[in-house]
């Protein structure tokens, strides 16, 4: 109880300045968590919308293309390298552009013998082996050769490349019968010299402009295929290089992709200057539970017939999502005052402690003396003699009964009174 008494207020004291400290603490970390989560969407959200713009263009560049053949029974090389150049030179994104014909195998020899007729380097259709070389195509009952591509230089290996490997027939398949432009899952182009994936769009090409509403007649009367070819690296960062990206790492994933969940691509925020390879970088990536388990935000994106995911995460260079030292400064600084505050207390409360004991000495001093006092005035009214107490100047200051009797005067009156005045 005397603790409490003494040290009560000083420990309640800290103890709300430690509680006030805390939560001051938790108040500025959360703030600082919802900036800097706000910044992360923000960030997010503007990635997402700028990426999925590019997409649309691109894809709109094939369908431009598309409409060049819906208008005309015939398109030259050359009409085609004039039509396309243009915006090839304004989209560092698009890899090649290209028109892949439906060949029958009776028509196989003709078609062939026409390239060598004009001096084209590639004379025989190509495809890929099991081993994944390119060697002259097998036998099938329909080709789709790349017979035009822009441009030419750096995608000569495209030309008469005609693979019906699993990949590319699906999606022409796909594009086919559905009459509508289709994408590639991930794949390695056959004109890459690195390792990086890259994507096809086929946007089908009927006898007549309007795809035919039954299956089988769009399938008899499939002319071939346009052909957009994107590298996704040089498609992402033709979307995300205008912003402002050094604080987030993107990564990139195919949603319609179940047997390669690895990303399409990955950049990261300390690699925008980085000469690695792409491999490298690429084999460091994360998968998408890792990355959407901590702070995240996800766009969701079409380019043709397929799902993207864009997810956008912070990197070690981004705002601190704690808040940094600032809650830590905080939750000391409140400490301290609060310590400070507590010890200036405790000292008031022992100095007031110290006058108090000190009143109580005094109070029971001055107890005591007039206990002794009344001892003395006892003794002196029940004296049987008279007696008087005189002041430095000779007055009476006290007489006894006695003394009073004697002088035949009232005690008041003889208060104040000179000695002589009795002579």
């Amino acid at each position: 109880m005397g603790f409490f008494r003494r040290y009560g207020l000083t420990t309640i004291i800290a103890i709300i300045g430690l509680v006030v400290s805390i939560v001051l603490f938790q108040l500025i970390r959360q703030r600082a968590r919802e900036r800097s989560m706000s910044e992360l969407m923000s960030i997010g959200q503007n990635s997402g919308a700028a990426l999925q713009k590019t997409l649309d263009i691109h894809l709109q560049t094939v369908r431009s293309l598309k409409s060049l053949f819906d208008a005309s029974d015939e398109v030259t090389r050359n009409d085609f390298k004039i039509f396309t150049t243009p915006t090839i030179v304004e989209h560092r994104g698009i890899q090649a552009l290209e028109w892949a014909p439906k060949v029958t195998h009776d028509q196989r020899a003709a078609v062939e013998a026409s390239l060598r007729e004009q001096g084209l380097a590639k004379h025989r259709f190509t495809e890929r082996n099991a081993q994944g070389e390119v060697v002259v195509a097998g036998q099938h009952d329909e080709y789709f050769p790349v017979l035009y591509v822009e441009p030419l230089a750096g995608n000569e290996s495209a030309l008469c490349y005609a693979d019906w490997g699993d990949s590319r027939r699906d999606v022409i398949h796909r594009a086919r019968d559905k009459g509508r432009a289709a994408a590639s899952r991930r794949l390695v182009l056959v004109q890459e010299k690195q390792d990086r994936f890259g994507v096809l769009i086929f946007s089908p090409v009927y006898e007549s402009p309007e795809p035919p509403e039954d299956l089988q007649q769009r399938r008899q009367s499939l002319r071939g295929f346009v052909e957009g070819v994107f590298r996704v690296e040089d498609l992402v960062n033709e979307g995300l290089d205008p912003l402002d990206l050094w604080a987030v790492d993107v990564h990139l994933f195919d949603d319609d992709d179940v047997e390669d969940q690895r990303p399409l691509f990955s950049r990261h925020a300390r690699e925008e200057s980085s000469t690695d390879s792409h491999s490298e970088r690429r084999n460091s990536n994360r998968h998408r539970q890792s990355l959407t388990a901590g702070p995240h935000h996800v766009s969701t994106l079409e380019f043709a017939d397929r799902r993207w995911s864009l997810i956008v995460t912070p990197s070690e260079s981004f705002p601190d999502l704690e808040g940094g030292w600032t809650p830590w400064l905080a939750l000391v600084a409140g400490l301290l005052f609060s310590l400070v505050l507590a010890a200036y207390i405790a000292t008031f409360q022992s100095r007031a402690s110290e006058i108090e004991a000190l009143v109580s000495q005094r109070t029971t001093q001055l107890l005591t003396a007039n206990k002794q006092l009344e001892i003395a005035r006892f003794a002196i009214e029940r004296a049987v003699d008279a007696i008087f107490r005189f002041d430095d100047e000779g007055l009476i200051v006290d007489v006894n009964l006695v003394g009073s009797k004697l002088l035949r005067t009232p005690r008041s009156e003889l208060l104040g009174l000179h000695a002589e005045s009795f002579d």
